[in-house]
């Protein structure tokens, strides 16, 4: 896209994005759901982001905060909340982080296995059960997206409550 003179290029995610930005400082990027933009250095401030990019921050982290204690409410009795994610997924390890910190703060026991091989559902989800989860969180991730239909199966086969990121 740079070396074809793109006018502008639109991400979706916060990979994408950094690797817009570090591909260009000149064409405009607009980023959509890259969460936590400032911190990942995609812009220097969420009011005034300056450089060539802009976007919309879709908030994941602190909503992720009030799923969980939505979580909570329904289902009071909740030890281990597992949060799916996507290792892969750049800005993974601090997601998880501040996921788990979250999972903390709630008074929730247990942090559950966060790590989402590609196409070993099946087995992160015997995992989760084996080791007790209560609940799921499935985070808004392209890659599980893509696969909500397998996720929905298996977390009704396996009988765990789940909450989403996504209606769809």
């Amino acid at each position: 896209m740079v070396r074809r003179g793109a006018a502008v290029i639109v991400t979706t995610g916060l990979g994408s994005a950094l690797a817009a930005k570090a591909a260009t400082t000149t064409i405009p990027l607009v980023f959509v759901g890259a969460d936590n933009p400032v911190q990942f250095g995609l812009v220097a401030s969420l009011n005034r982001p300056g450089g060539n990019a802009t976007g919309l921050n879709l908030l994941t982290s602190e909503l992720t905060a009030k799923r969980l204690e939505l979580v909570r409410q329904l289902l009071p009795r909740t030890a281990m909340v597992a949060i799916v994610i996507q290792p892969e997924q750049s800005g993974s390890r601090a997601a998880i982080g501040r996921r788990a910190e979250c999972v903390s703060r709630r008074g929730t026991a247990n942090f559950g296995p966060e790590r989402q091989q590609r196409n070993d559902f099946d087995n992160a989800f015997a995992s989760l059960v084996q080791h007790g989860a209560d609940a799921l969180l499935v985070t808004n991730d392209a890659f599980l997206f893509n696969r909500r239909d397998q996720v929905v199966a298996l977390a009704a086969r396996n009988a765990v409550p789940t909450i989403y990121d996504r209606r769809e």
